[in-house]
């Protein structure tokens, strides 16, 4: 009886061997890399903010017969609306949007969209400065171009006048310094 007391002893103490064993190899192959933590996004200032504005839209050139700017205007803070009727392939008015940064923070501009962005008779030009150099620091102003023109068409409909009414719309964010 006393060598299967023995036995079992030894059995027992080599199975407690053997489940320590697997638990340290599963511990050992079972790692995993949890990396935890958090970020505050602030400004180096407690009244810092972005705050860019269209401030003005204005007719700069245009060759035309019959052309009519009827309407052009800051719509709010971020976009500019105008109209205008062209009469005849080749005839185009063309604006001049001022952006001004009045924030405290120096601003990216993310886009600038047309809507609409063309017709079936007239075509939409954006280019300037803002959209050659988007950052925009503080207290500087900049400025986008925008050019409509009625297409040049092989037949037309006698005494056709188009008039369209568009929308700039534009959106700044903050300057990200690498």
């Amino acid at each position: 009886m006393e060598h299967k007391i023995k036995l079992k002893d030894v059995l027992i103490i080599i199975l407690c061997v053997l489940m320590v064993a697997m638990g340290i190899g599963y511990a050992v192959m079972a790692r995993n890399l949890v990396i935890k933590g958090y970020t505050k996004v602030s400004s180096s200032s407690s009244n810092s903010k972005l705050n860019v504005v269209i401030t003005s839209i204005d007719v700069t050139d245009n060759k035309t017969e019959g052309t009519e700017n009827k309407n052009a205007y800051v719509k709010n803070p971020f976009s500019a609306v105008f109209e205008s009727t062209l009469s005849k392939p080749g005839d185009y008015i063309e604006y001049i949007v001022t952006i001004e940064n009045k924030g405290s923070i120096d601003a990216t501009l993310d886009y600038a969209t047309l809507s609409p962005k063309e017709s079936t008779y007239l075509a939409f030009e954006r280019y300037g400065k803002a959209l050659d150099f988007p950052e925009l620091k503080v207290g500087e102003s900049t400025t986008i171009n925008i050019k409509v023109s009625f297409k040049d068409m092989d037949k037309l409909p006698k005494d056709l006048q188009h008039s369209a009414k568009t929308e700039l719309l534009l959106g700044y964010v903050e300057s990200v310094k690498q």
